[in-house]
């Protein structure tokens, strides 16, 4: 790797670090529908990093070649845990029970199997790849 290679490789890794301190602090104290842009900030923070460090969709394994088998996977395991949310549900009602969260089934379902993996897993895959 040549030195313009070696610095744009720092400089990728510092924006990545500098990015990953806002969009932590922002996180924490924001809510709402400012939490959903700074959530679509720091995907195209992400994006622009990688963009930065020479990498591509394939390199960050997003090419169209590995949704197929990465969305099938997640289907998959989306389903595998709402049905056994829903049986645990079935033989107790309480054991999903909280007195802080005050809740009906389906906004914890929404809450488990979409909105956490969108806001967290996501950001959290991408981030580390």
């Amino acid at each position: 790797m040549d030195i313009a290679g070696k610095e744009r490789l720092l400089l990728s890794f510092g924006l990545l670090i500098v990015l990953l301190v806002i969009c932590n602090f922002a996180f924490v104290f924001s809510n709402g529908w400012s939490r959903l842009g700074w959530q679509l900030f720091s995907f195209g923070g992400l994006f622009a990093v990688y963009r930065l460090a020479g990498l591509n969709l394939a390199d960050i394994g997003l090419s169209k070649s590995h949704l197929g088998s990465g969305l099938k996977l997640g289907l998959l395991s989306v389903f595998v845990i709402a049905v056994s949310f829903t049986i645990l549900y079935l033989i107790n009602q309480k054991i999903f029970g909280d007195s802080r969260y005050h809740q009906p089934l389906s906004t914890a379902f929404y809450s488990a199997l979409l909105l956490v993996p969108l806001k967290t897993v996501i950001f959290e895959e991408l981030v580390f790849r």
